[in-house]
């Protein structure tokens, strides 16, 4: 099979399974592309950030890993199988959910699809911060800000300023 076959159902299998967001896909992503030798973790962790510094949607790093994997026609297999998939589903389904929004079991599946979309974004926190933390210091700073995010009513960019002059510090 060609990679560029590979990347578009790879992506595409993975944009079926993204609730909650395309960074929900993020440990199963980097386990493929590090599987595949496309990457290594520390080389994901970098695209990964520079998707998310990025403006534009989250699933740009689908694109950078193309990019990387085969060049302009990869990056466009990548973001085709990570879109196509889930915008045509998301579209089929919200136009079902107006007609069964009153019916209480769709209500407590969309209940039910919140505490999952949490878990798997931790999951990709977690995944991220394994490959970026190298030494002590590194954990003990993400381990701060990653409480200070989720326990106090802050936003969040002010915990990651912080993390980057505290990190920026430790060189």
């Amino acid at each position: 099979m060609s990679v560029l076959v590979t990347l578009f159902l790879m992506f595409a299998s993975m944009s079926l399974l993204a609730i909650g967001g395309a960074n929900s896909t993020i440990p199963e992503m980097q386990r493929l592309v590090v599987a595949h030798g496309w990457m290594d973790a520390t080389q994901f962790a970098h695209a990964f950030a520079i998707a998310q510094a990025s403006p534009g949607p989250n699933m740009l790093v689908a694109g950078l890993i193309g990019w990387q994997v085969v060049g302009a026609s990869g990056a466009a297999a990548a973001l085709a199988g990570m879109c196509g998939p889930s915008c045509t589903l998301t579209y089929v389904l919200a136009r079902a959910g107006d007609r069964f929004s009153a019916d209480p079991r769709i209500a407590r599946l969309r209940a039910g699809l919140v505490p999952v979309s949490i878990g798997l974004i931790l999951a990709t926190g977690t995944v991220l911060a394994q490959a970026a933390d190298t030494d002590p210091s590194r954990t003990l700073l993400t381990a701060v800000t990653a409480a200070g995010t989720i326990w106090t009513l802050r936003n969040p960019i002010w915990f990651l300023m912080l993390g980057a002059a505290v990190g920026a510090l430790l060189g």
